[in-house]
């Protein structure tokens, strides 16, 4: 098995030689494309709608007040991965705008039942 032919039909390596490897460039996936929070299953949203309400409250038993406007983006940031997890088709530009459409109830909800 060691011994190499010298012609060159009968030509083939040894055991010790290797053959030179093709390295294949990595693929890289396409992007996704992006779905509207609305067509989301309905146990992605309540996730989400949790995880949401859940950073609200964190917020509201720190300050004793709902979180502002200008810190909805940061808090949606900080949350993203974890929704991202959930529903990885969906924009962060949509989730923000649930976020900032959920503020009312969430601040009603902490009104009328107090904090969970």
């Amino acid at each position: 098995m060691g011994v190499i032919a010298t012609d060159k039909l009968n030509a083939m390596t040894t055991d010790t030689e290797e053959k030179p490897t093709r390295k294949k460039p990595p693929r890289k996936k396409p992007p996704q494309p992006q779905v509207p929070y609305k067509k989301l299953k309905q146990t992605q949203k309540a996730r989400i709608s949790r995880w949401m309400f859940e950073a609200v409250c964190k917020y509201y038993k720190e300050h004793q007040q709902m979180p502002p406007e200008e810190l909805l983006e940061p808090m949606c940031r900080e949350l993203y991965p974890k929704m991202h997890g959930t529903a990885p088709k969906a924009s962060f530009e949509d989730l923000l705008a649930v976020f900032r459409k959920k503020q009312a109830h969430f601040a009603e909800r902490i009104e009328k039942n107090g904090l969970p």
